[in-house]
């Protein structure tokens, strides 16, 4: 549902030759990677704090684990703010674009965003795993770093 928005939303903005970024593509899907980029960074964030909160309850005490956490959950409170702002953002854009809203939710409910958050990393995760991403970049020859490339030794 979430990476069909995201084609219609890229198809929209080519169709209009990026009128509402001065016809500048660059700035148009700079824009959209600073969006998107801002629901991984959340989702990051929750899944470290998720990861991370239970060791250092074993391994700190008093002050320090005090300062870990605090510093976790201030990151995530940012990361959680710049998600709402981007979702906010990209609705808009699909509004403009005369596109039904990315996320038809109530972007003031802080809960809501962060389920939607949710919701759109799995559909994101199970769309890689399913290799639906080959579709994406069907006809283009791939280069990877050799770093990438991982040889079986015997």
């Amino acid at each position: 549902m979430f990476i069909e928005k995201q084609m219609e939303l890229m198809s929209a903005m080519k169709q209009s030759n990026y009128e509402l970024f001065d016809n500048d593509a660059e700035d148009a899907y700079d824009t959209l990677e600073r969006i998107f980029s801002a629901f991984v960074e959340y989702a990051n964030c929750v899944i470290r704090m998720q990861v991370m909160i239970p060791i250092w309850r074993n391994r700190y005490d008093g002050e320090e684990l005090r300062d870990k956490v605090q510093d976790i959950d201030q990151a995530r409170h940012v990361y959680h703010e710049s998600a709402i702002s981007s979702l906010k953002q990209l609705n808009r854009l699909c509004s403009i674009y005369g596109l039904s809203p990315y996320a038809d939710i109530d972007t003031s409910d802080r809960y809501a965003v962060a389920d939607f958050v949710g919701t759109w990393v799995s559909e994101i995760y199970e769309d890689g795993k399913s290799r639906k991403m080959d579709t994406s970049v069907a006809g283009k020859i791939p280069e990877y770093p050799l770093y990438c490339i991982r040889q079986k030794s015997e």
